[in-house]
């Protein structure tokens, strides 16, 4: 049985937005993405994807995927080898955070493969510890 009293009756805004979650749909997310002409496909069962026209950026919106990895995104330096890198953003990420990662990488993108599949330096200090040199 409901309560009157505490049943939401019209939308609920949340602020900030980011702490509302996914919005649900992709189409923020892969804006950015398909202004640079990447190839638009969808699956039957309502996941999209979106391929880079090298083939070396796939990115993958998978509502009906099998465990909560809304986004995946991966390059590679070989299109038919592993990824050089990968991310996932789970189905609590707000699609803004998606977003903001999709406009940076199609600037990187179009920047060329040097900004995207750069290999870190492992004597630069600012790089991530797990690619420092121990020595």
């Amino acid at each position: 049985m409901t309560d009157p009293d505490l049943d939401i009756d019209g939308d609920v805004y949340v602020f900030p937005r980011y702490l509302a979650g996914t919005t649900g749909i992709g189409d923020p997310a892969l804006e950015p993405l398909m202004q640079l002409g990447w190839e638009l496909t969808h699956d039957d069962l309502g996941n999209a994807y979106l391929n880079a026209p090298d083939h070396k950026v796939r990115l993958g919106f998978l509502p009906e995927g099998d465990d909560d990895g809304l986004w995946r995104i991966n390059a590679y330096a070989d299109r038919f080898g592993p990824p050089a890198w990968g991310v996932s953003f789970n189905d609590s990420c707000p699609t803004e955070f998606v977003t903001a990662f999709t406009t940076a990488l199609a600037q990187a993108y179009q920047d060329g493969t040097e900004h995207y599949l750069a290999q870190p330096d492992p004597t630069d200090p600012n790089s991530p510890p797990s690619t420092r040199s121990p020595l």
